[in-house]
């Protein structure tokens, strides 16, 4: 707790409502409490101990319930303002760590709540790219890949996915349809043998060009090397 924390208490002030059939005739079994955190307000972080009630329908006779609070995250332990502000601030901002530092909220939730936004509001546009670039990244070292098609002439990510199998990959150029992928006039890429089959297969019209710096780095270790 510093001066830059408040803590508010809410009670529920109305007589419970079955969140099923919406009767009156309920029974409160228990009271409960959550702790929640709420947008930044006047300078000061904010959290809130909510008490709510479990109840039991005499109407409809549902199972134990729990009564709605409309103004929370369905998925984080935070309010739907809060939850609105860490998007905001990543959307102007795009730093998972200042935005953290901004709204008082954990790097992995504000990474989480914008990530369920990008999920929901992102869609597959391959628009007017006719030259990609392809590649391999590593997600955790020496355990787990992804893989990467960006535009090269605007340096837009048009596709990532997880993992570096010919399978996994060709969902890109499925999700490009026949038209797209006749627009495709070039691929960039390592000297993946698996990646050029693909572009072979689904683009007939482009080309595959291997990267100097793989074509370099291959040629010294596999030949001059070999030699020595």
């Amino acid at each position: 707790m510093s001066d830059r924390d408040i803590t508010i208490e809410l009670e529920p002030a109305e007589p419970p409502v079955c969140p099923h059939c919406g009767s009156h005739n309920v029974v409160v079994h228990e009271y409960r409490q959550r702790v929640i955190k709420d947008e930044k307000q006047l300078g000061c972080f904010v959290t809130l101990v909510i008490t709510y009630r479990t109840i039991k329908c005499n109407y409809c006779e549902s199972k134990y319930a729990t009564e709605d609070i409309p103004f929370l995250s369905d998925s984080f332990r935070v309010t739907k303002r809060a939850e609105d502000a860490v998007i905001e601030d990543l959307e102007m901002a795009g730093s998972i760590k200042d935005t953290s530092t901004r709204t008082g909220l954990s790097w992995d939730v504000c990474k989480n709540i914008h990530k369920r936004y990008l999920q929901s509001t992102i869609s597959f546009s391959l628009g007017s790219s006719e030259f990609l670039a392809i590649d391999e990244f590593s997600i955790k070292k020496g355990h787990k890949y992804g893989t990467v098609v960006a535009d090269i002439v605007t340096k837009r990510v048009i596709w990532v996915c997880e993992g570096k199998s010919n399978t996994e990959v060709s969902r890109f150029f499925e999700l490009c349809g026949k038209i797209g992928c006749q627009q495709i006039k070039a691929v960039a890429m390592d000297q993946n043998a698996g990646f050029a089959s693909l572009v072979k297969r689904y683009c007939s019209k482009a080309l595959v060009v291997y990267d100097l710096f793989h074509m370099v780095y291959n040629f010294g270790r596999l030949v001059i090397s070999a030699s020595e």
